[in-house]
């Protein structure tokens, strides 16, 4: 598992006597500064990763829950161990081990509004910005995110059936699909369900393997986590056989034009995928709009009947729907609900 999903929160600890803090004139070694956030005026430089960001104590205690008990208060309430020193008279404060620059650089951005929500279209920069809202306290922020995800990450077959326009991407391919489990966890949110689903799809070496988030931290899934995504993944493929043998029984309502048309023959063998969407499903992807194809096709070449071709879509998004909610009732995770923690 990440580093990130072992530890869900900033507490902070009880304020020992501690050893007089160092005075810097200038940011000590190893630390360089941000080649991206430095503002002239801040009044305050936080560390993540060896990169120093010179920001303002104000916009940070606006932002963050936390950061307000640390910097709003008559005095400064920075936990130790986070305070680290004094640069030119003003704090040096060291965020979690694990905080990374590539996440607290894009929440800094779109607080200071660099960059607006909107214009996010990648999961990397998305899972940047819900990990460390959520670890800070940063309610708006990250229910702005969860809800930028949504889609991604749908609860229904509808939401599947969404326009993919509407989704941000995984900009590191399937195998992103682990980072992703492991922020719904972390965050305790409704992506859950649609998150193991997504890892499902990957080979057994690859979920075994995991993978790397966009600036290079590893993200694996812990040996529970493997254990409910191999379980989905077999359930999957379970299902998928389930379609392809309910898609067999749908047959024509009967009636002239089904006569005419010669619709029973036509629904002979029931709605068959063609051979790229059945292989999908035999991958366990019951999601997909595995019979859509076929339908067209009958129905563009008059093979059945306008109301056979709506039966039958009807029947196929119901077959979806059951598969759907029998996926979600045996992997027992949320599927929907508000966001928690």
């Amino acid at each position: 598992m990440s580093s990130s999903s072992t530890d869900t929160s900033v507490t902070p600890a009880l304020n020992a006597p501690q050893a007089p803090l160092p005075q810097y004139t200038s940011l000590p070694p190893p630390l360089k500064w941000d080649p991206c956030i430095r503002f002239p005026d801040g009044d305050v430089t936080l560390v993540a990763e060896g990169f120093a960001f010179r920001l303002h104590q104000g916009m940070l205690a606006s932002q963050s829950e936390v950061f307000e008990s640390w910097f709003a208060g008559p005095r400064l309430n920075i936990p130790h161990p986070h305070h680290i020193g004094w640069l030119d008279g003003q704090p040096l404060v060291a965020l979690r081990p694990f905080d990374t620059a590539h996440d607290f650089r894009e929440v800094l951005m779109a607080i200071y509004g660099v960059m607006r929500l909107e214009s996010v279209t990648t999961y990397s920069v998305a899972a940047g910005l819900r990990r460390f809202a959520h670890a800070y306290r940063m309610t708006t922020l990250a229910d702005a995110v969860h809800d930028l995800l949504d889609p991604t990450f749908p609860t229904d077959i509808h939401g599947w059936d969404a326009p993919s326009a509407s989704r941000v991407s995984f900009d590191l391919g399937a195998k992103q699909a682990i980072e992703a489990y492991n922020l719904s966890k972390f965050t305790k949110d409704r992506h859950a369900l649609a998150a193991v689903y997504r890892c499902a799809q990957l080979r057994e070496a690859d979920l075994r393997k995991g993978t790397k988030r966009l600036d290079g931290t590893p993200e694996v899934l812990a040996a529970h986590d493997l254990r409910t995504v191999l379980k989905a993944r077999s359930l999957l493929k379970q299902l998928g056989a389930r379609a392809l043998r309910e898609s067999r029984a749908i047959r024509a309502v009967g009636g002239p034009d089904c006569v005419r048309m010669r619709c029973q023959e036509a629904f002979g063998r029931g709605i068959l995928p063609i051979k790229e969407d059945a292989a999908e499903l035999a991958n366990g992807h019951v999601a997909s709009r595995w019979a859509d194809k076929e339908i067209a096709w009958a129905q563009r070449w008059e093979m059945i009947c306008p109301r056979c071709a709506e039966h039958a879509r009807a029947e196929h998004l119901r077959i979806r729907e059951a598969l759907w909610e029998a996926f979600a009732r045996s992997v027992g995770l949320p599927q929907a609900g508000s966001l928690a923690g």
